[in-house]
C-alpha cells in the first residue's frame, strides 16, 4: 500500500537510528509490480508526490469512486455489530450523509465538511444536538479511512476537524430517601431498579440477567450481554464479561425471585416474563420518576447513583472500573474523577489523625532498661 514513512520518529514518539540524518519523510508505493521509495525534506511534498503516484489514473482506478460508491464497500464492515448500532449508520447516512454520495471522495476538501457541518439538522429541521453532530463526524471520518483503505484518497481530510464541545450536562445522583422513594412508588418493578443502585449495571444489561447468572456462593451476577433499542440480544456496550458484586438484602431478594425458574429464565423480567425493551420500560419510569424529586431523572442516573454510593463507600477506581464494566479506570476518572475529588477533604482530615496519633506514641517515654547482670 501506497503511505507516507517518518524515517527519524516511530509511531510510539521514540527516535529511530536514522534521527537527524538524510531527508525525513519517505514516500513509499507500488510500480510495475516492486516497490519503489522517494525521500522528501517536507511532509507536504512528501504529500503531494504521494497523491500524483496514487491517484493517476493509469495506475489507480479508485480514483474516481464516490461517497455513494464507497458507502456499501464501508457498510458491509458493519455487519457484525449488534442490529440497533446497524440502524443508526443507516439512519446517519438516509438523512445526514447521502448528500455526498454524488462527489467524489478524492474531491472532499476540509472546507467542504467545515461548511456542511453547520447546516446539520435533524428531520424535523432543528439543530441536530453536540452529541448527535460529533457522531455524524465520527461516521463520516470512518468512511474516509475506509476510502483510504481503498486507494480513493492519501489523506482524510476530517483528520484536522474538531467537534464541537458538549455542553456539560449536570450529573444527578440520588439520596438514599430519593431512591427509597423511587423503589416503593415503582414496585412490583423495584428489583430491577435496586439492583441498578447496587450494581450500576445499565439498563439493557440488567434486562437480560438469566437465573444461571446468578451465583449465591460466590455473591456475584454475571453480566454477558445485553439487550438493544429494537429488543434483540446483543453483547454488552464494551463486548467484555464481567462479574457484579450482590449482597445482603438484594442478594436475598434475588434468590426469591430465582426460586422456581428455570436457569434460562429472566431473573428480573416484565409482566409478561420476557425481557425489558425500551419500548415497555419507558412508560413505567416515566410515571413514577416524579417521585425522586427530579421529574427529569433517567434511568442510566441509576448507574451515577450507583458509583456514587460505592466511592463515598470507599470504593476504590479500580473497583469501580470492574464494577460498571469500562473499557479502563482512566475512562471511569474522566466520568467520575470529581467524586473523588468530594472525599479530598476527609482524606486531608484521616492524614492529620494519623500524624497526631504517630507523634503521640513517639512522645510517650521509654520503659525503662532492666540493668544488667551481674
Amino acid at each position: 500500500m501506497a503511505r507516507v514513512e517518518d524515517r527519524w520518529v516511530r509511531k510510539d514518539r521514540t527516535r529511530t537510528a536514522d534521527y537527524g540524518k538524510g531527508l525525513r519523510w519517505r514516500v513509499v508505493w507500488v510500480d510495475n509490480g516492486g516497490e519503489r521509495k522517494k525521500s522528501f525534506k517536507a511532509k507536504d511534498a512528501a504529500q503531494a508526490f504521494l497523491a500524483s503516484k496514487v491517484l493517476d489514473p493509469a495506475t489507480n482506478p479508485a480514483k474516481d469512486l464516490t461517497i455513494g460508491e464507497l458507502w456499501p464497500r464501508f457498510r458491509s464492515t458493519k455487519d457484525r455489530i449488534s442490529p440497533g448500532s446497524q440502524q443508526a449508520y443507516d439512519a446517519a447516512w438516509e438523512h445526514h450523509l447521502k448528500r455526498w454520495a454524488p462527489v467524489r471522495a478524492a474531491d472532499i476538501t476540509a472546507a467542504d465538511i467545515r461548511e456542511w457541518i453547520p447546516k446539520l439538522v435533524t428531520v424535523h429541521g432543528k439543530p441536530v444536538s453536540a452529541a448527535y453532530e460529533g457522531y455524524l463526524m465520527g461516521v463520516l471520518k470512518a468512511l474516509l479511512e475506509h476510502a483510504m483503505d481503498a486507494r480513493a484518497i492519501t489523506a482524510n481530510p476530517m483528520a484536522r476537524i474538531k467537534r464541537r464541545k458538549k455542553k456539560a450536562k449536570p450529573r444527578r445522583y440520588l439520596t438514599v430517601a430519593q431512591a427509597d422513594a423511587l423503589l416503593k412508588a415503582i414496585a412490583p418493578h423495584d428489583l430491577i431498579v435496586l439492583f441498578m443502585l447496587r450494581t450500576g449495571v445499565r439498563r439493557g444489561e440488567a434486562a437480560v440477567v438469566a437465573v444461571e447468572d446468578l451465583d449465591v456462593r460466590r455473591q456475584r451476577v454475571r453480566i454477558e450481554s445485553g439487550i438493544d433499542s429494537d429488543g434483540s440480544d446483543g453483547d454488552t456496550k464494551t463486548g467484555e464479561h464481567r462479574d457484579v458484586p450482590v449482597s445482603g438484602e438484594l442478594l436475598t431478594l434475588l434468590q426469591e425471585a430465582a426460586k422456581g425458574k428455570r436457569r434460562g429464565a429472566y431473573l428480573m423480567p416484565d409482566p409478561d416474563g420476557n425481557a425489558w425493551t425500551r419500548h415497555k420500560w419507558r412508560p413505567v419510569w416515566d410515571k413514577v420518576r416524579d417521585k425522586t424529586g427530579i421529574p427529569d431523572f433517567d434511568t442510566h442516573e441509576l448507574r451515577h447513583t450507583a458509583v456514587s454510593w460505592a466511592i463515598h463507600a470507599g470504593a476504590n477506581v479500580k473497583t469501580i472500573q470492574r464494577m460498571v464494566g469500562h473499557a479502563s479506570a482512566s475512562m471511569t476518572m474522566d466520568v467520575y474523577g470529581h467524586l473523588w475529588d468530594d472525599e479530598l477533604d476527609q482524606v486531608v482530615g484521616r492524614v492529620d489523625d494519623f500524624i497526631q496519633s504517630e507523634r503521640a506514641k513517639s512522645a510517650q517515654p521509654e520503659p525503662p532498661q532492666k540493668p544488667p547482670a551481674d
